[in-house]
């Protein structure tokens, strides 16, 4: 290659992506040993100051506020549904105003966290480019979405507050058919449109059941 196109240096991390892990068929030892050092991991990403990281620690109240606002001005959905999606909206606002604000992963799904299958030592997390300030909750989600269902209970055990921040995760990913709604106002295919806009009505019609 040219070398005036420069390089791109990449290492070998090991480990298996924690969602092609059968965690909840490790060994005790190796369970408990995943789960104690996720925790580790949320809770050392936690103590970074947030006052040395780029960004304003408004921003994350501020993007959901701003999606609240631009519901307010929902037009060619029923009634129903545009009240549907401004309840969402309010709901993850409200919810994003009150929460703790802290360095976070951003994409700390299975495929970037990598684990020893066989001792359950967290070998790497890989892909740091979405990090930002916000609530860790995304973060804690994305962990626990990894798990079998009896490790994720043990996790939930090992820490508390896990709990209330998959509450808080909810108010926020359920604004997901209203933000593709929105989006495909603005540049999606009539398809795309076509597609969201039954979507966030669906959504509308379940929850009213």
């Amino acid at each position: 290659p040219d070398p005036g196109e420069g390089f791109l240096h990449l290492s070998l991390m090991s480990g298996q992506a924690l969602d092609t892990v059968a965690t909840d068929a490790m060994s005790p030892p190796a369970r408990a040993r995943l789960v104690g050092e996720l925790a580790d991991l949320i809770d050392r990403l936690g103590q970074l100051p947030v006052d040395r990281w780029p960004g304003d620690p408004a921003d994350w109240a501020r993007i959901w506020a701003e999606l609240a606002a631009e519901t307010v001005g929902l037009t060619g959905l029923p009634v129903e549904v545009q009240a549907h999606a401004q309840g969402l909206a309010a709901t993850a606002a409200a919810t994003a105003a009150s929460a703790p604000i802290r360095v976070f992963h951003g994409d700390l799904g299975g495929v970037n966290c990598r684990v020893d299958a066989e001792t359950g030592s967290v070998t790497a997390m890989l892909d740091w480019d979405a990090a930002a300030l916000g609530d860790p909750a995304t973060d804690v989600a994305a962990l626990l979405s990894g798990l079998g269902p009896d490790t994720a209970a043990a996790a939930r055990s090992h820490s508390p507050g896990w709990v209330a921040d998959e509450q808080r995760y909810t108010h926020y990913v359920a604004t997901w058919p209203l933000q593709f709604y929105l989006w495909s106002a603005r540049s999606g295919s009539p398809d795309e449109r076509q597609r969201a806009r039954g979507m966030l009505s669906e959504q509308a019609r379940s929850a009213a059941r």
